[in-house]
């Protein structure tokens, strides 16, 4: 067939008795003309909404992105947190013990030895140096009497 080339350019046709056009193919002519614009206008609309589709994908996208970004941020800064605290109680262990080995020395410092075979040769009391000290009058170690 003959018509148009289809595009928006409408071509008025008109009934006319003496001419092939019927007013049946005058009112089918003008149905599918509103037929193609629903077409068109359907086809925008559906364009319309793939493009507003897409915008909200790459939204969606984003906002995700940044949301996994901000939490990964969060885990690192708190792993860190958590390794310092680690490296703070390791420190706090470390000065206990020592208080504690410190205070064990200073209890058996207090006590005493044990016998007479723990203390050093330079503090027993029965040495030459500490007889003859004692010899002297006024100079009474009652300590070194003991032993």
């Amino acid at each position: 067939g003959g018509g148009g080339s289809g595009g928006d350019d409408p071509v008025s046709i008109e009934a006319d008795p003496l001419a092939a056009l019927t007013p049946q193919c005058s009112s089918l002519i003008h149905e599918s003309r509103k037929e193609i614009d629903a077409g068109r206008k359907a086809r925008a609309d559906a364009a319309s909404a793939a493009s507003h589709t897409e915008r909200l994908q790459k939204a969606s996208h984003v906002s995700v992105n940044e949301g996994l970004t901000r939490k990964l941020a969060e885990t690192i800064t708190l792993k860190q947190h958590l390794q310092l605290a680690v490296g703070d109680t390791k420190a706090s262990i470390q000065r206990a013990n020592r208080w504690h080995d410190v205070q064990s020395l200073a209890r058996g410092y207090t006590l005493g030895p044990v016998s007479y075979r723990d203390v050093a040769a330079h503090e027993r009391l029965d040495r030459p140096l500490v007889r003859v000290y004692q010899s002297h009058p006024g100079t009474d170690l009652t300590e070194a009497n003991g032993s």
